[in-house]
């Protein structure tokens, strides 16, 4: 069974190793930019769909009010899906001139995301979390490298922060390596992921391409919105600048970040990019194959050696893509890296199991995570 079992993981290993030097080879290709006052001629509308964030919305009008484009250049639509906490009495000191409040009309962040971007007076609609933190020239970098790429969709990096426990830089480390793997992607005009935490398009596009955007799921609007764009060939860049990186939070226990996880991968049933997908079944492949070879190494304790081997040629170019990232993100420390990185294959393959299996609650309601057969 080994003899049969270890050349599949030496050729899932190869295939792996070489979509990491394609998306290292896209990171690398990366030049940032100064902004200049001829990109600041267009007017952003910031959309934030938000259900319970009582505790987060004032930090992030905060963030907004110190943005450094001219607040005559953007608006703020917040959408509030049918939140049952008090937001109202955090928010009220820190309305803005350029902020307005509507109730959605849909259920889900999607339908809500929907409202605000239709309501956008803006050219170009950025969206972000409630729970996001922003730095002081995030609008000025995105709407800078918008006008240099001609992107009809700008991808955002987002940089998950943690408390320091080993769950949360599992966490953390683990979202670094897919913003970095979707800035290599997007680089090398391949572009697999997106987040709506950080995502920016031109008004133009998105009503082009609202009607095509997959309906099945309450959430996934961002990635549905970037596999249509795709499909009608549009512009597709990532934002390469440190300046565009939004921070959000890791879950703070672990059932909370497996329900988060298993609600990330119940909407990829949908998908149809075949790029998102090739990438999808190289990375799950390889890690549940790691995890057979683990677990076949307490039983057979003979091919330690190899196991040894496979993982630490595995780690090396892992470490390459972190290391080529570090213009946006700082790179790990190794020992943390070494450690997160042994036990992501098991935590890989743990979610992904999972997803078949358990129910998923998001903000009291309940997630669905099978594709309904039409």
């Amino acid at each position: 069974m080994t003899c049969i079992f270890i050349p599949i993981l030496l050729i899932a290993m190869m295939g792996y190793m070489g979509m990491l030097i394609f998306f290292i080879r896209g990171i690398r290709k990366n030049i940032p930019l100064n902004a200049t006052p001829n990109d600041l001629r267009e007017r952003i509308t910031v959309v934030v769909a938000f259900r319970n964030e009582a505790p987060n919305l004032p930090m992030l009008l905060d963030d907004l009010a110190a943005q450094t484009l001219p607040a005559g250049h953007f608006d703020i639509i917040l959408v509030n899906d049918h939140s049952s906490d008090l937001w109202q009495k955090t928010i009220t000191p820190r309305l803005l001139p350029n902020l307005t409040i509507v109730n959605a009309t849909q259920t889900g962040k999607k339908g809500a995301i929907r409202q605000g971007c239709l309501m956008a007076k803006g050219n170009i609609i950025v969206t972000t979390d409630a729970d996001c933190r922003l730095q002081p020239r995030w609008l000025e970098s995105i709407l800078q490298l918008i006008h240099h790429n001609r992107a009809d969709i700008l991808i955002g990096p987002v940089e998950m922060l943690s408390n320091g426990s080993w769950m949360q830089n599992l966490q953390a480390l683990d979202y670094r390596a897919l913003q970095l793997c979707s800035a290599g992607a997007a680089n090398m005009q391949h572009p697999i992921m997106c987040s709506g935490a950080n995502l920016a398009f031109t008004a133009k596009a998105y009503h082009q391409l609202m009607h095509h955007i997959n309906d099945t799921f309450l959430s996934g609007d961002d990635m549905f919105l970037l596999h249509a764009a795709k499909r009608h060939n549009m512009c597709i860049a990532f934002a390469n600048s440190p300046h565009a990186v939004v921070f959000t939070s890791a879950q703070p226990t672990l059932s909370s970040f497996i329900q988060q996880r298993i609600r990330w991968a119940s909407k990829s049933k949908a998908y149809t990019d075949r790029d998102t997908i090739i990438v999808a079944i190289m990375v799950l492949t390889t890690n549940v194959l790691m995890t057979a070879l683990m677990l076949t190494t307490l039983c057979v304790p003979q091919i330690w050696l190899l196991t040894l081997g496979i993982m630490t040629i595995k780690a090396i170019f892992e470490w390459k893509l972190f290391s080529a990232g570090k213009l946006l993100f700082d790179r790990p420390a190794l020992i943390q890296f070494l450690c997160v990185m042994a036990a992501h294959p098991l935590f890989t393959t743990a979610i992904a199991s999972a997803g078949f299996v358990l129910n998923v609650t998001w903000k009291e309601r309940r997630v669905q995570t099978k594709t309904p057969v039409r």
